[in-house]
């Protein structure tokens, strides 16, 4: 159980920073389009 929360946490972690790396270099209204859309 242990290894899988841990190996789910490896992934999404660069996930999540290129994601806040990508909204951080382009316009806040892109992003919120993206995220509707």
């Amino acid at each position: 159980m242990e290894k899988k929360c841990t190996l789910y946490f490896l992934v999404l972690l660069p996930f999540f920073m290129i994601l806040v790396t990508a909204e951080l270099e382009e316009s806040p209204e892109d992003s919120i389009q993206l995220g509707v859309t």
